[in-house]
């Protein structure tokens, strides 16, 4: 059974490290820390995109106006991974109004 890390016993490992053991280790929170703000920011563009993929398809007026910006959109996260490009893709596919556009 691996013991508890507090605050002080943290404090004194790192005391004892050396200065790559130190580097590495900021490093990687650094990683971590780019990665978790990503993944935020690609919540809250899906769901800012989710949100106006359902005002535009309740309301064709509404839908006019944001269609040249909503698959601007659609056409940037082309290609992009991490499953957005598929999210993006059937938020926008999902609008009444493109298949009368296409139809």
């Amino acid at each position: 059974m691996s013991k508890k890390l507090t605050g002080k016993s943290l404090e004194k490992k790192l005391h004892n490290m050396g200065t790559e053991e130190l580097i590495q280790i900021i490093m990687s929170l650094y990683r971590s820390n780019k990665s978790v703000e990503q993944s935020i920011n690609l919540q809250i563009i899906g769901d800012a995109y989710h949100d106006a993929i359902v005002a535009a398809g309740q309301d064709e007026e509404l839908y006019k106006l944001w269609k040249d910006r909503l698959e601007s959109v659609l056409h940037d996260f082309a290609g992009f991974g991490w499953g957005m490009e598929e999210y993006i893709c059937e938020k926008y596919y999902s609008l009444p109004w493109i298949q009368e556009d296409n139809g």
